[in-house]
């Protein structure tokens, strides 16, 4: 792709096709920065060292399709290492010569044939027996972690909840992050900026003074329905950010020269700091809780299940079938339940839908069910996103034993039922014997049935 050099900062995606289904290339010039999207099959390595800054895949390369035929077979798999070896080299180059370098690690990393679920990057570590060779042979993220002495971990479950350590990117990891690979960083390597931590504590996002430039590994959120483009200017607006932030930061070994009228100031800032610290911990909790109200799809689908099991609600989740999850009690399940987002209301079909999957499920037409759901999921202001549920999904639901909520409600059940107004218990009766729309607000709850 031919590009004139401009003034602004100039950010170009690589191996987008590995990353989205739908994707536009060509340029798109923003306020700030300008981002490119090339065609991986007219791609010049060298031009990376051209490049302000590189965002790339974590598996570029790796062929999904035929790993997927292949698992359970042979893993004597070749992707073209040549083109991976010339990647390593260029972006080597790259970063001595002050380039930025960003991958975008996939825990979903692609469908291997339309249609189908989408591959777990575990598969593709299972499918490699974990062979150092094999995995620096044909997934370049891999390739460099481990060239800079890093190591990736699969923890066992999906999350879209980080500890967002640099602000600049909190936009893009509430709304594109999520995934299950963590750091270890080692030796001269625990230097890094540390971005995110993921539920555990684990380092789930950092970047690293590599040479002149900066490598950074991120967590990305494979899902059809997010929109690529809206990503990509969410992280390449954080990406930007930050670097013009680092670039004016005092560096690590100035802070050791502390002036005697600076010792007991500082030592000031650390007892407020560590007080401050303990006070985020325990709101990190409730902003968790909190992002119910936006998230969408694969995200908010995760998220839903974790607010119920903070308030002491057993859940359980199987991705092989079509609803979301279950609310479970002793071990039972007693309510099938499903979530959904949309930028308008709740539908008759939206409540149909759930009934077709109660049914594929052979349960009768009474068995309880919930669908909590983020309506309006675009609006921007509180006014149009808190409107009621329209009569006739309100009748469909109570015609088809189903309890509707939309996430607004959702959010609202957390102090009914921790002030007192609403028991657990009774909230799980109302699950299991109402229909309805159940709406919560800070007055209370109350089951609307048109």
């Amino acid at each position: 792709m031919d590009k004139t050099k401009s003034s602004k900062p100039e950010v170009t995606i690589i191996g987008a096709e590995y990353l989205h289904l739908i994707v536009s290339h060509g340029s798109k010039e923003y306020k700030n920065y300008i981002i490119h999207v090339e065609h991986t099959e007219n791609l010049k390595y060298s031009e990376l060292q051209e490049w302000d800054i590189t965002i790339l895949p974590y598996r570029m390369y790796l062929n999904i399709t035929e790993v997927h035929q292949r698992i359970g077979k042979s893993n004597k798999f070749e992707a073209p290492l040549t083109d991976i070896v010339e990647l390593d080299k260029q972006i080597t180059t790259a970063l001595q010569r002050g380039r930025s370098v960003c991958f975008l690690t996939e825990s979903l990393i692609g469908h291997p044939y339309p249609d189908s679920t989408l591959v777990k990057i575990d598969d593709v570590y299972e499918f490699f027996d974990d062979d150092e060779e094999q995995l620096k042979s044909n997934i370049i993220g891999h390739r460099i972690l481990r060239n800079l002495g890093a190591y990736p971990n699969l923890a066992e479950e999906l999350t879209s909840h980080y500890q967002v350590r640099r602000g600049e990117f909190k936009n893009y990891l509430q709304n594109f992050g999520a995934g299950n690979i963590w750091f270890e960083l080692m030796g001269n390597l625990e230097e890094a900026d540390i971005i995110c931590r993921d539920d555990a504590g684990k380092i789930a996002g950092f970047c690293l003074k590599v040479g002149k430039g900066n490598l950074l590994f991120l967590p990305y959120l494979r899902h059809e329905r997010l929109d690529f483009d809206e990503a990509m200017e969410s992280l390449a607006s954080g990406i930007i950010t930050y670097l013009s932030k680092i670039a004016g930061e005092e560096p690590e070994w100035a802070e050791s020269f502390v002036l005697a009228q600076e010792k007991p100031l500082l030592a000031k800032r650390q007892r407020a700091e560590a007080q401050i610290k303990d006070l985020d911990s325990q709101l990190t909790r409730f902003k968790n809780l909190r992002v119910v109200l936006w998230q969408r799809d694969h995200a908010l689908q995760e998220s839903v299940p974790h607010f119920f099991k903070e308030l002491g609600i057993e859940t359980r989740q199987d991705e092989a079938f079509e609803e979301d999850f279950w609310v479970t009690q002793d071990g039972r399940d007693i309510v099938i339940g499903e979530v959904k987002s949309m930028n308008g209301n709740i539908s008759r079909q939206d409540i149909g839908k759930l009934d077709e999957h109660r049914k594929a499920r052979d349960m009768p037409d009474n068995f309880p069910a919930l669908l909590v759901a983020n309506t309006f999921a675009t609006m921007k202001g509180l006014k149009d996103k808190d409107r009621r549920i329209e009569p006739n999904a309100c009748k469909r639901a109570a015609d088809d034993h189903i309890v509707v909520m939309r996430t607004i409600d959702l959010f609202n059940l957390f102090d009914c039922i921790t002030q007192g107004q609403l028991a657990v218990s009774e909230f799980i009766e109302i699950l299991l014997t109402e229909s309805g729309w159940l709406r919560i607000d800070s007055n209370g709850w109350k089951v609307i049935k048109q």
